[in-house]
């Protein structure tokens, strides 16, 4: 990250993005917070793949790090089976409670996918304000 207009003598506190995973139930739901502090009140996007590569890179740069695949498809539909709040908007601290809903079968066991978030500003490069993670999920 760079930081603009800090005199060197100042303290900064920077807080990285985070989106926190808890362990999932017995039935499969798996809670999960996003925490942008600095992104309060603007729309977010939340997927999941299958893979981190290739990424969607972007015309600044950066790269989501997420692949496009049929889970990522599935995980960016409206009503997304793996996560109904998979689209929405921050509060007023920057932050977003929701789920993803794994269904509890043998066939996942052992398989990892991966989630990443964005934050969406028209302001910003490629109207991405910030890109988090990849983060694995690991059944």
């Amino acid at each position: 990250q760079n930081v603009v207009n800090v005199a060197a003598d100042q303290r900064v506190t920077i807080v990285e993005p985070t989106l926190l995973m808890a362990e999932a139930t017995p039935s499969g739901i798996r809670p999960w917070t996003l925490d942008i502090s600095t992104d309060s009140m603007l729309p977010y996007v939340v997927g999941v793949s299958a893979a981190t590569t290739p990424g969607f890179a972007l015309s600044d740069g950066r790269v989501i790090p997420l692949a496009y695949d049929a889970v990522l498809e599935a995980s960016l539909m409206a009503n997304s089976p793996f996560s109904p709040q998979n689209v929405g908007s921050l509060d007023a601290v920057g932050c977003k409670y929701g789920q993803f809903n794994f269904p509890q079968t043998p066939l996942l066991n052992g398989v990892t996918l991966w989630t990443s978030a964005v934050t969406i500003d028209p302001a910003s490069p490629a109207w991405v304000r910030n890109i988090v993670g990849p983060f694995a999920i690991h059944f």
